[in-house]
């Protein structure tokens, strides 16, 4: 079956490469061919202006040819010599209204009336002898040449109100030599952009709506958007449709290159600005960017110009180069491109961003690109599908792409895709890795945790998760959003491109390649497998460091013994527990608890001292129980089944004689529905100082908990309980050890489990110093982590 065609979008924005010539030359050749035309021609070929003449002598006859019509056409400008006789000429008429529908059709092309010993007025009139050359057209004329003289008279009228230039009382040699001085000035400056694009009328339009053209006032407009989104294909498009409307216009390209790279590079931009705008034939050089600001201000108050500034990444060049709006005259247009967008606010501009190209249009430029064609190729419809997914929008990756897989075998296409799963396309992450290294090193940081954890996570969640690991999560998520790395939807969730998630876990990979444990992140998974089992030889988590606050296992089912206190995991456990208390004693540390999920777990284990059947628990305390030294605190474990994604909630409060309650926390647990796991089971340490004193009393002896869905999400809770946690616990080890079978299997014996689902560990380091700073947790967990900034976390994640 033929793959289906994909239908061409229009774009009137395309614009040829080059053209064909550079000068299309009408005129009389019984008036001027051998004589002002000659010499003018050959001036022109001389300073290589490639120009069009007819040098056909014979006879003609009333339509004009083919040939010419085209060289018309495909010149960027035309020069109309208007002699004594042109208007004699019905081939000349005809090539004249030919050249005005080609400048009223395309607005770019420039048209240069010379008026060779005739008056401007004459043209505009049809007197002297161009009346009489009507009339003796008109005579005897039908319908159809009436019409025909209609259209040379607008012509004819149109041309002599355009500027030129009057060879009456002048050397023909010097007006020659200002006609070759001025001709190239008067070129419209035409900027390549690609045959191949896609989905450009709707973008322009909209970016053209925010300029207002028709208005008066002075108006800046920022394009921003992520690498390779297209930002500078669009401007170019702009700068080809709206150039002839402005007095002046100066395109800077690569700001960002040219003023960081290049000594005195803010100068060198502010010199070309000025030489651009004001066409002086002698080069201003400036002393300073002092000096440039002044002759910028003083200079181009008065005239209104078009200034388009590419690739800005600093402030001081928009300072440098476009200062205020009133540096420029009335009806002047300042457009520029960035990757950041807290520059346009900055500098209070209107915006626009760059949107993605939906899956359509990116099937599209990609099909350009790959095939050479508007449509699928029979038989590469799935694999291109891929492609265009794993490009998700941008168009640098759909070209690169597209080129890369052109005129290779599916073999070879199907290779191609399993190579971009394990590592990025590199000119790709080039563009991509300029934004990243734009960073400082907490935005770096917060960008890597989010593409390797936090994709699709709650933004609030997250934020506190990085808070409490040093970072300003808020102003870093805002630098994130600001530069386009990240969207935070509507549900309140941040998005990342793949493509930069991708580029962010091979930063994270490159920082040593060869030995996952050296590397700041550890998200995939055999990656963990390889750590954890080199570090004790069995694969199993390394004892824990002091300041664990959270841990979330799924399905690694000999990670479950972490319910049991004597088991050398639940030690550990205990120990950070521990250590926790010493925290809250000093008042060093805001978390409440410590809390471990464990899915796949079929129950509450054996030693737990009460448990109960349902969603709710309520325990009655021993009397006096705070005033114990051996009391430590509590354990709350719930064992659920999601339906579905979603936060648990559980609410805890202290209940007295009287029915009276006071709430004391609440927990949320990220469950999510996993493949071949009936269950999950969410285990949190509480010290008994998250009750306030002044509930110690004998009176406060009743510790309820309940169970709920947080944000709807369909969860059954089958269990719940408590225990209570005494210092024997912690140094004896003396709780029974849980026995059930499922306790006990091997990792090994659990390959598919493995791979079907996830493991992450998380913990604080102390050991370590903010400057070697790992990463948080995934979104799945919401903990609440240190503030301490001394407190530094390491990921682990297995999926």
């Amino acid at each position: 079956m033929a793959s289906p065609s994909i239908q061409r979008s229009s774009s009137s924005f395309t614009s040829r490469s080059q053209w064909s010539y550079d000068v299309f030359l009408s005129f009389r050749g019984e008036d001027t061919r051998k004589s002002f035309t000659d010499h003018l021609y050959s001036a022109l070929i001389r300073n290589n202006i490639h120009t069009f003449r007819d040098d056909e002598e014979l006879p003609r006859g009333e339509e004009i040819a083919p040939e010419l019509l085209k060289a018309i056409e495909e010149s960027r400008s035309a020069i109309i010599v208007f002699s004594k006789t042109y208007a004699h000429s019905k081939w000349c008429l005809e090539e004249l209204v030919k050249i005005m529908k080609c400048k009223e059709e395309r607005e770019q092309m420039v048209v240069i009336p010379i008026f060779y010993h005739v008056d401007p007025s004459e043209l505009r009139n049809q007197t002297e002898i161009y009346g009489e050359a009507f009339t003796h057209h008109e005579k005897n004329a039908d319908e159809e040449r009436k019409e025909k003289i209609r259209k040379w008279k607008i012509a004819l009228r149109q041309a002599s109100n355009l500027a030129g230039y009057d060879a009456k009382d002048r050397y023909e040699t010097e007006l020659i030599d200002k006609i070759i001085e001025n001709v190239p000035r008067s070129f419209p400056k035409t900027l390549a952009v690609t045959e191949n694009i896609v989905g450009m009328d709707y973008r322009l339009e909209r970016l053209i709506s925010l300029l207002e053209i028709g208005l008066n006032d002075v108006r800046m407009v920022g394009v921003y958007g992520l690498g390779g989104i297209g930002k500078t294909t669009i401007i170019n498009a702009l700068y080809n449709r709206i150039s002839n409307q402005f007095e002046s216009v100066s395109l800077l390209t690569d700001v960002r290159k040219e003023s960081t790279e290049n000594s005195g590079g803010l100068l060198k931009l502010q010199q070309q600005l000025l030489n651009d705008i004001l066409g002086t034939t002698r080069k201003i050089v400036l002393r300073n960017v002092h000096e440039g600001i002044k002759e910028i201000r003083d200079k181009l108050s008065s005239k209104r110009v078009l200034v388009f500034l590419d690739d800005v990444d600093e402030l001081t060049q928009l300072e440098h180069l476009i200062g205020k709006h009133n540096w420029f005259g009335p009806g002047s247009r300042i457009i520029i491109t960035t990757r950041k967008k807290d520059l346009l606010t900055r500098h209070e501009m209107k915006m626009y961003e760059v949107e993605k190209l939906n899956f359509h249009e990116a099937l599209q430029l990609f099909c350009l690109y790959a095939f050479k064609q508007h449509h699928l190729k029979e038989g590469y419809g799935d694999l291109s599908h891929q492609v265009v997914r794993y490009a998700d929008g941008l168009p640098l990756a759909l070209k690169v792409l597209g080129s890369l897989l052109f005129g290779k075998r599916l073999s070879d296409w199907k290779s191609e895709l399993r190579k971009l799963g394990k590592v990025p396309n590199m000119e790709i992450v080039k563009v991509l890795k300029i934004s990243f290294d734009g960073l400082d090193y907490t935005q770096k940081m917060i960008f890597l945790d989010i593409a390797c954890f936090f994709q699709g996570g709650d933004v609030e969640a997250v934020s506190r998760i990085l808070d409490g690991s040093g970072c300003e999560a808020e102003s870093g998520i805002n630098v994130l959003v600001d530069r386009c790395f990240i969207t935070i939807l509507e549900d309140n969730t941040i998005d990342m491109h793949d493509l930069l998630a991708q580029m962010g876990k091979g930063i994270v990979d490159e920082e040593c390649p060869n030995e996952p444990g050296e590397r700041s992140r550890l998200w995939r998974h055999t990656d963990i497998y390889r750590v954890l089992k080199r570090n004790t030889g069995l694969l199993q988590v390394p004892e824990f460091p002091p300041s664990l606050r959270v841990l979330d296992v799924h399905s690694c089912t000999c990670l479950e013994t972490l319910s049991s206190p004597s088991s050398q995991l639940g030690f550990s456990l205990f120990k950070c527990f521990k250590s926790m208390i010493e925290e809250f004693e000093c008042g060093s540390y805001w978390n409440k608890a410590i809390r471990v999920v464990i899915s796949g777990n079929d129950g509450i284990p054996e030693w737990i001292s009460q448990p109960k059947k349902g969603s709710q628990i309520t325990i009655e305390l021993s009397t006096d129980l705070y005033r114990k030294d051996g009391f430590l605190g509590f354990a709350l474990y719930s064992v659920f089944i999601p339906m579905a994604c979603g936060w648990l909630n559980c609410e805890l409060n202290i209940c007295g004689d009287q029915s009276e309650c006071c709430h004391v926390d609440d927990v949320r647990s990220y469950c999510c529905r996993i493949c071949g796991e009936s269950s999950q089971m969410c285990v949190t340490y509480y010290p008994k100082v998250v009750i306030g004193n002044q509930y110690w009393s004998n009176e406060w002896r009743r510790l309820k908990a309940s169970f709920h869905s947080l944000d709807g999400t369909p969860v059954e809770v089958k269990e719940c309980g408590f225990h209570l946690i005494y210092t024997p616990d912690v140094i004896n080890r003396n709780i029974p050890e849980d026995t059930s079978s499922d306790a006990r299997r091997s990792c090994d014996n659990t390959e598919a489990t493995r791979r079907d689902h996830q493991t992450m560990i998380e913990y604080n380091d102390e050991q370590r110093s903010c400057d070697t700073r790992s990463a948080a947790e995934d979104t799945n967990s919401n903990p609440q982590t240190s503030n301490d900034c001394t407190h530094c976390t390491k990921r682990l994640r297995l999926i």
